[in-house]
C-alpha cells in the first residue's frame, strides 16, 4: 500500500471513529453539566431566628444607577454579586439554566415572613467555557421571577 493510500485509510479510520485529523471547532455552547455553580449567603439569608435576622439591617438606600447586581467575568467564568433587602426569615437558593448563549442566574427567596426587612447578599459563581456569553439575573421573592441584572461578558 503506497504512503497516499495509507494516509487516506487512517484518515478514513480517524473520521468514522469520531476523530477528525486537525483542531476542531469548540461546541456553540458548552452542555449544561458544564455549568458548575457555587453560591454563598451572607446577611440576614443565614439568620435561624427574627431576632438574629434584625442584627442584618438592610443596606442604605442610594441612587446610584445601574443594575442591582453586579456580574464580572473571571477566568472560567463568572461571579455574580447581588446585595439585597428583603423581609426577614427568609432562606435562599440559587439554580442557573443555559439559553443559548445566555446564562441565567435564577434567585428564589422563600419560606414564612418575618415582620421586619433586612440585608443579604448572594454571591454565585457560575464556571463558562471561554467566550463572549450574556449573563442575566433574576430574583423570584414569591411573587414570580423578576429581571435583576443583564451584561454582555468575556469569559477568558
Amino acid at each position: 500500500m503506497s504512503t497516499t493510500h495509507l494516509a487516506r485509510a487512517l484518515f478514513l479510520a480517524l473520521a468514522l471513529a469520531g476523530c477528525a485529523a486537525g483542531p476542531q471547532a469548540p461546541p456553540a455552547t458548552p452542555p449544561a453539566a458544564a455549568l458548575a455553580t457555587r453560591a454563598a449567603f451572607s446577611g440576614c439569608l443565614l439568620a435561624t431566628s427574627e431576632a438574629e435576622a434584625a442584627s442584618h439591617p438592610p443596606p442604605p438606600v442610594t441612587r446610584a444607577p445601574g443594575p442591582a447586581a453586579r456580574i464580572t467575568a473571571v477566568p472560567g467564568g463568572v461571579t455574580v454579586e447581588h446585595p439585597l433587602t428583603h423581609a426577614c426569615c427568609l432562606t435562599g437558593a440559587v439554580t442557573t439554566r443555559l439559553e443559548g448563549r445566555t446564562v441565567v442566574v435564577s434567585e428564589k427567596l422563600s419560606g414564612a415572613p418575618c415582620r421586619c426587612r433586612c440585608g443579604s447578599t448572594i454571591r454565585t459563581e457560575v464556571s463558562l467555557a471561554p467566550g463572549t456569553w450574556t449573563v442575566g439575573v433574576e430574583l423570584d421573592e414569591g411573587g414570580g421571577p423578576r429581571p435583576v441584572a443583564r451584561l454582555d461578558v468575556t469569559v477568558k
